[in-house]
């Protein structure tokens, strides 16, 4: 498997294999029977490829890198009664049909969190790989195969406002070569019970 890292045309030279093979039976110098053996070639034929770069136009906030088709969106918290400046893991699960190895988590501000209520970190989590694309896993399960795939990604969210009610539905951007458009999938919002953060004098500390 190659991933193009830049649109134009590729031209690959004609695959060539040569090989040591047995043509038959011989003998050696003391008329014990031997194999014999010539030098083979093969040679395909040369590969020419054209890349296209995923459209300016259409392209929406969430995208980041993800090509392919079916792809779904969920999210999880695992507590959802938290204080203001709490720290919040959301997991963060992708699916989809298309490459998952490279896949990268979209911003998620850009996804749907709002900046005055959550602060999320400056570096994206690396992800953990599910099914198929984990490694050691056999291939890639055949089209409309359901849940084969997937990637999961944890990442910890400050809570900055009491004014937060939820965490909103997140949108996932991705480029979907087989109808040549983008297309974005959404999860589903997860309820919050948020209380005010505790003040504490000297005399507590």
């Amino acid at each position: 498997r190659v991933t193009p890292l830049k649109a134009g045309t590729l031209s690959a030279p004609p695959p060539r294999v040569m090989a040591m093979l047995q043509t038959g039976m011989g003998r050696d110098f003391f008329g014990f029977p031997q194999p014999t053996s010539a030098l083979f070639q093969a040679v395909g034929k040369p590969v020419r490829l054209e890349v296209r770069a995923p459209p300016q136009q259409g392209r929406p906030e969430s995208f980041q890198n993800a090509i392919g088709s079916a792809f779904s969106i969920e999210v999880q918290a695992p507590r959802t009664v938290v204080r203001v400046g709490d720290p919040l893991e959301l997991r963060v699960l992708l699916r989809g049909r298309g490459r998952l190895q490279g896949l990268t988590l979209p911003d998620l501000h850009a996804a749907g969190l709002s900046p005055s209520e959550f602060a999320v970190p400056k570096e994206q989590p690396p992800g953990e790989l599910l099914g198929a694309d984990a490694p050691g896993a056999g291939g890639t399960p055949p089209a409309g195969a359901s849940g084969a795939q997937g990637k999961l990604f944890k990442v910890q969210v400050r809570l900055l406002s009491a004014a937060a009610r939820q965490i909103p539905a997140l949108s996932f951007g991705y480029f979907d070569p087989e109808k040549g458009t983008y297309q974005v999938a959404r999860s589903q919002p997860i309820a919050l019970s948020v209380q005010g953060a505790t003040v504490v004098g000297a005399a507590d500390v």
